[in-house]
Formats: structure tokens, C-alpha cells, sequence
């Protein structure tokens, strides 16, 4: 992990290769059905990534979830705020 201050503004900042994040999803009814039918399955929760290059991370536990994410606010590209990542969880 970069040695710099935690900025909320910037949840991924900080990741490097091989560092662990926090990935969160939360439904709710403003999901788009493209999303509902790709994420519906997983259940809201907080889930284990592994960062592997720059604002990109992997999830075991639940494949689909892994991809890029966004620098400044953390959400899954192209998700419409509907999955976050965060280097703590906070």
C-alpha cells in the first residue's frame, strides 16, 4: 500500500498489486435490469477483493464482482452505484 494518508474521496488510492479491498453491493430498486439480472444473485453484503493492476480488482467468492473501478468514488464502472470498493471497508 502507498504510504499517503486514507482519503475517503479516493477509496483506492492507496492500492497496490496484491493489496486486499472491500467490495459492497447493495440492491435496491433503481438498479437497471441489466444489472439486476448480472448481480441480482449476490446477496448485500461486504466481500474480499484482491487489487491485481491499478483501480482493478479481483473477488473470488463472486467472480462477477472483480473489474475496474472508479478512482474517485470507488463504484464499479459501468454499475450505476450499485457496487462500491473501498481499501478498508469503511
Amino acid at each position: 500500500m502507498k504510504d499517503c494518508e486514507y482519503d475517503s474521496y479516493r477509496p483506492l488510492m492507496r492500492l497496490e498489486e496484491g493489496d486486499h479491498a472491500v467490495i459492497r453491493i447493495r440492491h435496491n430498486g433503481l438498479e437497471k435490469p441489466v444489472h439486476r439480472k448480472k448481480y441480482g444473485h449476490i446477496p448485500d453484503g461486504y466481500y474480499d477483493a484482491i487489487a491485481t493492476a491499478p483501480y482493478e480488482l479481483q473477488c473470488d467468492r463472486y467472480p462477477e464482482l472483480g473489474g475496474k473501478y472508479c478512482y474517485w468514488y470507488g463504484n464499479k464502472w459501468g454499475c450505476g452505484g450499485l457496487i462500491f470498493a473501498d481499501e478498508s471497508g469503511r
